[in-house]
């Protein structure tokens, strides 16, 4: 007997003791939803035990009511359900009628007592013998609070609760029940090793055909399923300025109603994972990528942005910004730079330019809420985001993106989103300590290894080292951007991880573009965009090989 089946015995048990000693007057109303199900005494009530043996369908059909009307089933009646879906005639799971009833259960459920009634009592796994496996199961890791059968219940139940915040998402979509069952089915591979996504999408397809979908809606169900984690993964790890990019991702997407579904999967799953897996940041890039694929969508063809027109309306509007010193500042502001941000920021940046040759390091950090910006001006140089993100963990101060510029004078304009891994306030950090210490970290005298080792300590970090390590990887990707490099590090969280990757990279000489920080289960997914000293792409087999082994040690031997 497993510790389920005991949960499940007990909190019948106590059911039954607690109507013995407290029980509810006869006189409490009852009223007769259809023939073989009442609701009495504030519970839902299956009467004919030989209805629900002939027509199984009734006792979905009670589950739905439940769900619908907020009113918990009799601990009898789950008894009953109990006893007779062992021995049902496995034809009922074709059947319209319970496809029907267990749409409706999904569709109303607002919080996941009733889901996980259903799979307590042996109904679900009578019925999608395809979430057996699921009963139960742990998932190690420091994000999912929740065994996976009860994951997917709450992100049913989070899916339900967007409808009123993007109601208009909701009405752009074509077929909610597909939307209800990707939903519920997105990890109905776990525990089956690796790819759950993709060996997932295998699996929905036949549970599909016996709930009575069309060829078109298990096409789209099976879709969602293996990219459930397709809008996440690129929003957190992928340049949303390369236009490109985007224009892959609508080409993969291919539809508006598809973008849709995928978008509130994403969130409805992410806020069933745990407490610490949606943030405004996550929320912020999400909601980007977002436009700019539906942007792309809701266009007829989907053709090559105009880039030069887009760079040329940019210098517009900067020249009109800058007026007579606009002649000097465009020529030195690189392509990538003038669209990653708007006119008015530019001229700001330039604005500060002209102060640096006073205080070599400019440092303005802006509260953003759940997240804080920090742009960084300075003058190039051999290892700067390694010396940048050194310093900024001795400070507290974990970095989640970072873009970085470096315009044809030598001036670098780094923006950074930081979040303190101390919980530190915004008013709490000591930013013109952290400007001072920048300072002399990229004037090469301030010794970061050493301060960083005295800070971040073995013992210190104890809590990181008792779990089992996850397995380190690199990948060097050539295919997904047109002009970059990307390199992505699974590995351990650590305070000084990215400091002693960048550091890696540095001895390299290969230089940074852009940096995003991710998540992925419980490791951390540090991505960069990058190129060698000689502004090309990272191609030769040697290098690459090399450079893989590298970062995977300096991933995995970084002990403070």
């Amino acid at each position: 007997m497993d510790l389920q089946t005991i949960s499940v015995a007990s909190d019948l048990f106590f059911e039954h003791v607690q109507e013995v000693i407290s029980p509810q007057p006869a006189s409490v109303a009852s009223r007769v939803f259809c023939k073989g199900i009442e609701e009495l005494r504030g519970k839902i009530v299956i009467t004919d035990p030989d209805l629900v043996r002939s027509k199984p369908y009734v006792m979905l059909k009670a589950f739905a009511l439940s769900a619908k009307e907020n009113i918990p089933i009799h601990f009898r009646s789950r008894k009953l359900v109990a006893s007779i879906c062992k021995d049902i005639d496995p034809k009922w799971r074709s059947s319209r009628k319970c496809a029907k009833y267990f749409i409706e259960i999904l569709a109303n459920i607002r919080e996941s007592t009733v889901l996980e009634q259903l799979m307590d009592s042996g109904l679900l796994t009578s019925f999608i013998p395809e979430f057996e496996h699921l009963r139960a199961l742990v998932i190690h890791d420091v994000y999912h609070v929740n065994t996976v059968d009860k994951h997917l219940a709450e992100s049913v139940v989070q899916l339900n609760k967007l409808r009123e915040k993007y109601l208009s998402i909701f009405q752009n979509i074509e077929d909610e029940n597909v939307l209800l069952l990707a939903t519920f089915l997105h990890d109905i591979a776990k525990g089956m090793g690796g790819g759950h996504a993709e060996k997932g999408a295998e699996i929905v397809k036949d549970i599909g055909k016996r709930l009575g979908l069309t060829n078109s809606q298990i096409e789209c169900l099976s879709f969602l399923v293996r990219n459930h984690l397709y809008l996440i993964d690129n929003a957190t790890r992928r340049d949303l300025e390369d236009e490109s990019l985007i224009l892959k991702f609508a080409r993969h997407i291919k539809r508006l109603d598809r973008l849709n579904m995928l978008y509130l999967i994403t969130i409805a799953d992410s806020l069933a994972t745990g407490p610490n897996v949606w943030n405004d940041w996550k929320e912020a890039l999400l909601l980007e990528v977002y436009h700019k694929i539906a942007h792309l969508l809701e266009q007829q063809e989907l053709v090559d942005p105009d880039r030069i027109s887009a760079v040329n309306w940019m210098k517009q509007k900067v020249s009109e910004l800058l007026g007579e010193s606009a002649q000097d500042i465009l020529p030195i502001l690189p392509e990538d730079y003038l669209l990653s941000f708007t006119p008015q920021a530019i001229s700001f940046h330039i604005g500060l330019k002209n102060e640096m040759g006073k205080k070599q390091v400019l440092c303005v950090p802006e509260d953003r809420g759940s997240f804080w910006s920090v742009l960084l001006m300075t003058t190039d140089r051999t290892g700067l985001l390694s010396k940048i993100c050194g310093t900024f963990a001795l400070y507290n101060l974990n970095i989640l993106q970072a873009q970085i510029f470096t315009l044809k004078d030598g001036t670098v304009v780094d923006v950074l989103d930081v979040r303190s891994f101390a919980n530190n306030t915004f008013s709490e950090v000591n930013w013109d300590g952290l400007c001072r210490d920048l300072k002399m970290a990229v004037q090469d005298r301030l010794g970061l290894n050493h301060r960083l080792a005295e800070k971040f300590s073995r013992l210190h970090l104890m809590e990181h080292k008792v779990s089992i390590r996850p397995k380190t990887r690199v990948v060097i990707d050539n295919q997904q951007s047109d002009f970059y490099t990307i390199i992505e590090v699974y590995a351990q969280d650590s305070p000084c991880l990215l400091y002693s990757i960048t550091k890696t990279l540095a001895d390299f000489n290969i230089n940074i573009h852009k940096a995003k920080i991710g998540s992925s289960a419980d490791q951390v997914v540090d991505v960069f965009y990058v190129l060698d000293s000689l502004g090309q792409r990272i191609e030769d087999e040697g290098l690459v090989n090399e450079l893989e082994k590298a970062l995977e040690y300096a991933a995995t031997s970084c002990l403070f």
